[in-house]
């Protein structure tokens, strides 16, 4: 019997946590995959969409999911399905010092972090020193629940819901080195610290030294990502991790929707 992943082309089911915008990479992705013979689906299980039976799927890579619904990924990979990237790996990064332990432990330069209970903990940890305070188990948004300061410029009330770890600020120069890495390539976007002046949703592209392109290709493996973006500040040390996160936008990261799909293609076979 003829395999029914190939008989009309593989399939690279997309399953995400929102529909493709158009201002994402997601359309371009997808063109330059049906270019080469690759059939893409996409799959919204928030919206209760269930996916195709495993035997069609070639290959599954999933974005933005809550917690219950990558269940549905789990149960793809269970079947045989590959995964991009794996389950266990992206349920590691929502648990900041879990994150950060696996980093250090690997010998890669962040900061020491140490778990605090309650947010009036948190102000007495800050009092002699500047503190950046995550939460424990990573919540909504990428970027989201981080604060810095010391004692009295934190407010007085917990700004999101406990319990936390809390680093040492890492003084730098007030830029995010925002490394996204896809399989063994890896681009970069420079953009203001979240820390300083809140989010933004662009950077401005540079040439990425080898040396950070070793520290994010190592936290990338580390972390088993084979999509990630990697947040780097230049310390009096030299640079230090302070974020890693699975399938990051890639929005004006150049060249991402090409390395995305060569990605794709690659691992069912069709690349050209």
């Amino acid at each position: 019997m003829a395999d029914p992943r190939t008989d009309r082309g593989p399939l690279a089911l997309f399953v995400l946590g929102k529909p493709p915008s158009s201002s994402s990479i997601f359309p371009e992705v997808f063109a330059l995959l049906g270019h080469r013979g690759v059939r893409v689906e996409v799959c919204l299980p928030h919206d209760g969409q269930a996916p195709p039976p495993p035997e069609q799927v070639s290959l599954v890579v999933h974005r933005g999911l809550r917690p219950d619904a990558l269940g549905v990924v789990e149960r793809l990979a269970a079947a045989g399905v590959p995964a991009v990237d794996p389950v266990p790996a992206v349920r590691l990064l929502r648990r900041h010092q879990r994150l950060e332990e696996r980093l250090a432990r690997a010998g890669l330069p962040v900061p020491p972090s140490r778990p605090v209970p309650t947010w009036a903990d948190v102000l007495v940890d800050a009092r002699e020193e500047q503190r950046v305070v995550k939460r424990r188990r990573r919540g909504r948004g990428r970027g989201a629940e981080v604060v810095a300061g010391r004692a009295g410029d934190l407010p007085p009330e917990p700004p999101f819901p406990g319990p936390y770890v809390t680093q040492p600020f890492v003084p730098n120069d007030g830029l995010d080195r925002k490394l996204y890495v896809v399989g063994d390539r890896v681009a970069g976007l420079l953009k203001p610290s979240p820390l300083v002046g809140g989010h933004v949703e662009t950077g401005r592209p540079f040439d990425v030294p080898a040396p950070l392109q070793e520290l994010a290709l190592a936290a990338a493996r580390t972390c088993r990502l084979d999509l990630a973006g990697v947040d780097v500040v230049l310390g009096p040390d030299g640079p230090v991790l302070v974020d890693v996160n699975a399938f990051p936008g890639y929005r004006g990261v150049p060249g991402a929707p090409q390395a995305l799909a060569d990605l794709v293609a690659d691992r069912v076979g069709t690349r050209r």
